[in-house]
C-alpha cells in the first residue's frame, strides 16, 4: 500500500505519529503529538491536500486530544496518493515540531 510505504519512510522511529495497518479494511488511523492534529489538517488545506474531518473518528467530530486523523484515499492514482501522503507526513512533522515547542 502506497500510503503505508511513504508513513513508514517519512515517520517511522522519530517517536511523533503512530498508525494502523488495516487488514481487510479500508481506513488508516493516524494517531499524531498530541494537540497537532488540526493544525495538520489546516496546513494539508493549505497545499490543497484535502483531508477527512480531523476528529472524525470521535463522537461529534472532536477529539479531546487533538491527535487522529482517518486518511481515507477515495480514488487517487498510486502516484497521487505518494504525492498526498508526502504532503501529510511533512505536516505531520511542521506541527510535531510547533507542538513539541511549544512547551506545553
Amino acid at each position: 500500500d502506497a500510503v503505508l510505504q511513504v508513513l513508514d519512510e517519512k515517520l517511522s522511529g522519530l517517536g511523533i505519529a503512530k498508525w494502523n495497518s488495516p487488514r481487510g479494511g479500508y481506513f488508516i488511523s493516524l494517531d499524531c503529538v498530541t494537540g497537532s492534529a488540526k493544525y495538520v489538517g489546516q496546513l494539508c488545506k493549505e497545499c490543497g491536500l484535502t483531508l477527512t474531518s480531523v476528529g472524525a473518528t470521535h463522537p461529534y467530530g472532536i477529539d479531546p486530544d487533538d491527535q487522529n486523523i482517518r486518511i481515507a484515499p477515495s480514488c487517487p492514482t498510486a502516484d497521487e496518493l505518494k504525492v498526498a501522503t508526502n504532503i501529510l507526513c511533512a505536516a505531520v512533522k511542521l506541527a510535531a515540531c510547533k507542538e513539541l515547542l511549544s512547551g506545553k
